[in-house]
């Protein structure tokens, strides 16, 4: 037998989602465009005062705050009433405590106090000459205890086989900084497929490019030298039949002024 029930009507403004226990969840978040924002909860519950009493007002780690606490940055309104959550939906444009806020649906969970801040990596070495599919299976059940491997970066050759090293990347938190590569460099010496492995620290740092060698300043008395050979130029000089000499242009006219070419070239000598 069938059973004829109503249909049940949905909105079409914006889909509710479930969380992990089957249950519906109607958050929204509140934001700023630029300015970061700033508020309390009084005046978050003032502003949905005409939408309906929200049923909790998180920050954004998803902690609830006191009555005199500031709210920064990102704020979750969860309601009750699908009715209520598309109303809250509809403010997005207007202004919370003197700033033009931007509501939108939450589809993911906040990031609790110590969320990821980076990662870390241990280099392995000595590993068997293996597909690394097969490679990558037995390195995250053999560091797994160490913490939550992100990914395992290997050097391959063309055919996909393992060069008999790697690097094992792991999330790091910023209250537990260290601890997942202590754990692993710890293994140092333990055996993998039947091989001793060898575990040791890998920088995260970038190697600086190198810079080219700085030119040498130039030798002050070469550049007097230089610069007083070139005053002179062959041009510049004038053969002195009366004296049978070659003389620079200015000695020259010394010596038409004098009495005898050779008088003059004596005498400035």
């Amino acid at each position: 037998p069938h059973c004829v029930g109503r249909p049940v009507r949905r909105s079409g403004v914006a889909s509710i989602m479930a969380d992990e226990e089957g249950a519906t969840k109607r958050q929204v978040y509140i934001r700023c465009n630029g300015k970061a924002l700033k508020t309390t909860l009084p005046e978050v519950l003032q502003f949905f005062e005409a939408v309906g009493k929200p049923t909790s007002v998180l920050n954004k780690w998803g902690e609830e705050v006191e009555e005199g606490a500031d709210l920064r940055e990102l704020v979750l309104v969860s309601f009750k009433k699908t009715k209520a959550f598309e109303k809250a939906l509809a403010l997005s444009g207007s202004q919370l405590s003197g700033r033009d806020v931007v509501i939108g649906q939450n589809t993911k969970p906040p990031k609790p106090r110590g969320a990821v801040q980076g990662s870390a990596r241990v280099f392995v070495g000595n590993l068997p000459f293996e597909d690394t599919t097969q490679l990558e299976s037995a390195l995250r059940q053999h560091f797994g205890g160490c913490g939550k491997i992100l990914f395992v970066r290997f050097a391959a050759d063309s055919s996909g086989s393992s060069r008999g090293f790697c690097h094992v990347i792991f999330e790091e938190l910023s209250t537990e900084r260290g601890v997942a590569v202590n754990a692993a460099l710890a293994l140092d010496g333990s055996e993998l497929l039947g091989r001793p492995i060898s575990v040791g620290a890998a920088s995260n740092e970038q190697k600086k490019p190198k810079r080219p060698p700085k030119r040498e300043a130039p030798d002050a008395d070469a550049e007097q030298k230089r610069r007083k050979e070139k005053a002179l130029r062959p041009s510049e000089w004038r053969h002195d039949r009366a004296a049978g000499l070659t003389l620079p242009r200015k000695y020259r006219v010394q010596q038409e002024g004098g009495a005898a070419g050779g008088a003059g070239w004596e005498g400035h000598q």
